[in-house]
């Protein structure tokens, strides 16, 4: 399985320093509900390249809740800390809302506000 953080949600430029913010990651830094109240489309596997970090990569979490746990500061093992540290544009470090999972079969889950939302493309 393959664990994607969401980008952060707020971009400077280099050359001026003006900070600007990146809507649709924040919508769904929010979660599934907000986004549709504010009428912005779930994240697809089209956008893991562009607005998400890959943090980890294995096979040694075998369910979403002990993947959950594990990605929590107080229960990160140093490898993980350190791969999650290590990754660019990092806003977090635990596991938060609008990260996406992707299993071994290929299907994709978005943390959610309770629980995870399994995402098609074009959702």
């Amino acid at each position: 399985m393959k664990v994607y953080y969401l980008k952060s949600t707020v971009h400077e430029d280099p050359t001026t320093g003006v900070q600007t913010r990146d809507e649709k990651r924040t919508d769904w830094s929010f979660g599934s509900n907000f986004c549709e109240k504010v009428d912005t489309d779930l994240p697809t596997i089209a956008d893991l390249e562009s607005d998400y970090d890959l943090v980890y990569s294995g096979d040694d979490i075998s369910n979403l809740e002990d993947l959950f746990e594990a990605f929590q500061p107080e229960f990160m093992t140093p490898w993980i800390s350190a791969n999650v540290l290590a990754v660019g544009h990092r806003s977090h470090t635990s596991m938060s809302v609008g990260d996406i999972v992707v299993m071994d079969n290929g299907e994709a889950l978005m943390c959610d506000t309770f629980g995870w939302l399994v995402l098609v493309e074009g959702n």
